[in-house]
């Protein structure tokens, strides 16, 4: 059971470094900081071990509090970036212009 709860602090502290390292090089071009921003299904995946280790009868109050605490920051990551997707959908469909999908192999 420990070995769960170690992925989860694991891949917290890893996503949280890698946010740390984004707002430390504030002039790093965008294509590079987006690379380093968690992506939203690595968001998606880390809330989900989250809510699974919450789900646990068994949890500290401590421990269930951070957990809750870093799921709301990862509810807040997804959806600036759903809001984001969402805004470019509709600029590129008000521009009027025909959009040809071409699905990525």
């Amino acid at each position: 059971m420990s070995g769960n709860l170690d992925d989860v602090e694991n891949e917290a502290n890893n996503i949280t470094k890698k946010e740390e390292g984004i707002n430390s090089n504030a002039g790093v071009d965008k294509e590079t900081e987006s690379t380093d921003k968690p992506d939203f299904e690595e968001s998606l995946r880390e809330l989900d071990k989250i809510v699974e280790e919450l789900q646990r009868s068994d949890l500290a109050l401590d421990r269930s509090m951070h957990l809750f605490r870093r799921g709301t920051e990862l509810v807040q990551i997804c959806k600036k970036q759903l809001n984001a997707a969402e805004h470019e959908v509709k600029e590129l469909l008000a521009d009027g212009n025909e959009i040809d999908y071409i699905p990525e192999n």
